[in-house]
């Protein structure tokens, strides 16, 4: 991964486990912080995105909300953080601004979902401890 993609508190994979992005150096090594407390480095080119599940959208405080398509429609789940919103219609997550579509972006993986986020609302999202 290239490391303009990711911010200081982006959730990754480094060795098939999730860590969080503590420091961003230039040497082409950053600082993780492991789901233990420990502090590592890793080469950007060893570390992967998380892609995102429905799990990890509930764990970021998201709500789930099933709609059921009426005549044009196709029947999709949508997740709802303040006016934000999440939708897939079982081909990928589309957020946009509460349905309006004014705002649509793809995403895929969870640090894509983090620096949109903060973008739109200067609000870091933070996994649910639970």
């Amino acid at each position: 991964m290239k490391s303009t993609e990711f911010r200081i508190g982006n959730l990754v994979l480094n060795d098939r486990c999730l860590n969080t992005i503590e420091n961003l150096l230039s040497d082409g090594v950053c600082t993780l912080k492991t789901k233990q407390g420990n502090f590592i480095h890793a080469r950007y080119e060893l570390i992967e995105p998380v892609p995102l599940t429905e799990e990890l959208l509930m764990k970021f405080g998201f709500k789930k909300f099933d709609h059921e398509p009426n005549s044009e429609e196709e029947k999709c789940t949508e997740y709802c953080i303040g006016k934000l919103s999440i939708v897939d219609w079982g081909r990928g997550f589309i957020m946009s601004n509460s349905f309006s579509f004014e705002l649509r972006v793809k995403l895929e993986y969870v640090h894509q979902l983090q620096n949109l986020y903060f973008a739109l609302t200067g609000v870091e999202l933070q996994l649910s401890s639970t």
